[in-house]
């Protein structure tokens, strides 16, 4: 028999750009660009392939996201969106936003900073943390892609990554075990079960989980750390080893090397002075 066709995923696109603070409800956008409205009802259903061919148009995250029809729905409740005026709509608090913007259709190019009552912005805001943890998941592939492929899987042919949920916490999803852990301490005690590999390389991941929360790079030592006869402790080949140190030693994910000024250009500099 064959397959069935799946239907196509539906988006809402959410308009941070009218939504403001003393709005009781998201402004969402109607069909076909055409203007904004509150009610669920009069709500457009954006396709995805659509959305994904303009995602700067529709989820920039400056202006606008776009979000699953289905969350939306499930989300929205009666909201007196104006004066003595009900329906169903998206409320516009802390928890629907929060909820909505762990779910848009793809990372942002800017962080989404939406109006509500009480709304506040830290430096190491959900957005930020998120983007870190891309950086991360490329220094990750990067490690997987060399020498002996640490945080790859050949038998389920999967990489390991991270991710970082809607409280901001951060967790490993292990390569060949599948399984999701939390990467915090907790009063249970550190044990991650479901991790493949050693202590050496638990010390990496949590290393990384402290960029993503923290934003300090980490010291590039802790790529492949040396011993006294120029080889590593991760068992990497010198090609394989030299490769993740440059490529993945250029992310913001570590320390890079202050620029060297030659004597030249600091007499220059003092004389200009």
């Amino acid at each position: 028999m064959p397959p069935e066709n799946k239907p196509a995923s539906t988006f809402i696109v959410l308009s941070l750009k009218h939504t403001h603070r003393r709005h009781k409800a998201i402004t969402l956008w109607r069909a076909d660009d055409s203007g904004y409205c509150w009610k669920l009802s009069s709500a457009g259903a954006y396709e995805e392939a659509r959305v994904l061919e303009h995602l700067g148009y529709y989820n920039s995250g400056c202006s606008n996201v776009a979000v699953p029809a289905d969350l939306v729905e499930r989300l929205s409740c009666e909201v007196e969106y104006d004066t003595k005026e009900f329906g169903i709509c998206l409320p516009n608090n802390a928890d629907t936003w929060a909820q909505l913007l762990a779910c848009v259709i793809r990372p942002t190019d800017y962080e989404p900073k939406p109006e509500y009552r009480g709304c506040r912005y830290k430096e190491n805001s959900l957005w930020i943390k998120r983007k870190r943890c891309e950086q991360v998941n490329q220094a990750i592939r990067i490690i997987a892609d060399h020498g002996r492929r640490f945080f790859y899987s050949q038998t389920v042919n999967r990489y390991a990554s991270m991710e970082v949920d809607a409280r901001g916490k951060v967790w490993f999803i292990d390569d060949y075990s599948g399984k999701r852990i939390f990467t915090h301490e907790t009063v249970r005690g550190g044990r991650w079960r479901g991790f493949s590999h050693g202590g050496t390389l638990r010390s990496l991941v949590e290393a990384l989980r402290d960029y993503i929360c923290t934003g300090t790079p980490l010291n590039p030592g802790y790529l492949g750390p040396e011993r006294f006869d120029d080889s590593n402790i991760w068992g990497y080949d010198e090609a394989g080893m030299k490769a993740v140190r440059e490529q993945a030693g250029a992310l913001p994910v570590f320390r890079q090397p202050k620029p060297v000024v030659d004597a030249h250009d600091l007499v220059s500099m003092e004389i200009a002075g």
